[in-house]
């Protein structure tokens, strides 16, 4: 993840999850600053739309943005 002009990257921790059906339950970290949340990933027509669920811990320092995604969708493009 990365914010437009990838001033700030998040290149990423660890993400632990299960899959049931079509939705994985996901716990993610950031590699920028360790906060920890918890979201859905679920595939529906083609796209994998992503949704934070609740923030497990937050990151050190506050102030610094973890980059995880709140909510949104990624699709192939052809």
């Amino acid at each position: 993840m990365a914010v437009a002009g990838c001033g700030r990257l998040n290149e990423g921790g660890p993400v632990k999850g299960v899959v049931v059906g079509n939705t994985a339950v996901l716990v993610v970290t950031s590699g920028r600053n360790g906060a920890i949340a918890m979201g859905t990933a679920k595939l529906s027509n083609g796209k994998l739309r992503w949704r934070v669920v609740e923030e497990i811990s937050a990151g050190s320092p506050e102030g610094d943005s973890p980059l995880i995604l709140g909510n949104g969708s990624l699709a192939r493009v052809p």
